[in-house]
């Protein structure tokens, strides 16, 4: 009786994964291991996320929970809103998965002054390890056709993941931005909250609260303590957050 559970589990599985990526006329982008990525939408017809459909409630609640696994934060009932403002409007959405269920994704809105600003991006620790965040964010810059990437945080995983797709990002513990990005780099934030510094990246004020019941860490212990210092992080608590820019 508990192997026909699993199985009918795993069928309702790969039933609304199924039917989310037909419902939304996905196309398969390629393979990562022994992985797939799927990519949908474009500028011209963004994600849309209708709720009236089963495959795409069971898609975002999934998706909440495993972005709070591969960020370390605990669920609320705000995190399903989050959830769908990744993913809802975006210019793409890049998805990866096995035959039975979705294990990461990454959201874009491009193009942003010249960049494919990263919207959200998440993995379960069952794909970490197989570059699968460079696969996802390629889907994205593919379908973008651009060269460059931006993104706000305020969390030191996320920049050490980003890391593992980009060949430069600033700012970093060395450098500032680049002045030939200040420009553009203030006009992504002009209509954001906070008091951006186009040279050190860091918006005061840049969340109304932190994002996080604590900012998590990450395994490099010197990102980790410049996080804290530029953003001022006390108690692991934040209002502060980076604007990232970098080339893939």
């Amino acid at each position: 009786r508990l192997e026909t559970r699993h199985s009918h589990e795993r069928g309702l599985a790969m039933t609304y994964l199924a039917d989310f990526l037909e419902l939304q006329g996905a196309d398969q982008y390629g393979q990562c291991g022994e992985l797939q990525v799927s990519i949908l939408g474009t500028p011209d017809n963004p994600v849309r996320l209708d709720e009236s459909y089963d495959c795409v409630q069971q898609l975002v609640a999934h998706l909440t929970h495993l972005t709070a696994d591969s960020f370390g934060t605990p669920l609320n009932e705000d995190s399903g809103d989050g959830t769908k403002q990744h993913l809802s409007g975006a210019s793409a959405l890049a998805i990866l998965h096995n035959n039975e269920e979705a294990l990461g994704f990454a959201s874009g809105l491009f193009p942003r002054e010249g960049h494919m600003y990263l919207h959200g991006i998440a993995l379960s620790s069952k794909a970490k390890g197989q570059r699968a965040a460079a696969r996802l964010v390629g889907a994205l810059r593919d379908r973008s056709a651009l060269s460059t990437v931006a993104f706000t945080t305020q969390n030191p995983v996320m920049y050490c993941l980003a890391k593992s797709f980009s060949s430069s990002l600033w700012p970093n513990p060395l450098e500032n931005i680049p002045d030939h990005f200040q420009e553009q780099a203030v006009r992504l934030m002009s209509e954001r909250e906070g008091v951006f510094n186009p040279v050190t990246g860091v918006s005061r004020g840049l969340y109304a609260q932190c994002l996080y019941e604590r900012i998590p860490s990450c395994t490099d212990v010197d990102i980790s303590s410049w996080f804290e210092r530029q953003l001022n992080i006390k108690d692991g608590q934040s209002n502060d957050g980076f604007l990232f820019v970098g080339n893939f």
